[in-house]
């Protein structure tokens, strides 16, 4: 996603769900983490980010170690493969 891309999704950030449901706290705090992260860095936040969000859910379910390793690496191909998709 280049930097216009980038601004159009902090801009579209009204139209995100309420914050007082789970899926309005989680998108909340996205965006907010995304808007803190300097503008140079947006793009890399936002390939990495799955990585992150996937990491905290198994950790937070108590996920043992061999399942989270092979979700994460899952997560981490995905990433890639989609990376290099937007970049065609």
């Amino acid at each position: 996603m280049g930097h216009h891309g980038v601004e159009r999704l902090l801009a579209e950030g009204a139209n995100r769900p309420d914050p007082s449901t789970p899926v309005g706290r989680l998108t909340s705090t996205w965006f907010q983490e995304l808007k803190n992260t300097p503008e140079p860095a947006r793009a890399e936040r936002l390939r990495s980010q799955g990585l992150g969000m996937a990491r905290t859910w198994a950790e937070a379910r108590g996920m043992d170690e061999p399942t989270r390793k092979d979700l994460l690496t899952e997560v981490e191909s995905s990433a890639r493969h989609a990376y290099r998709e937007a970049k065609l």
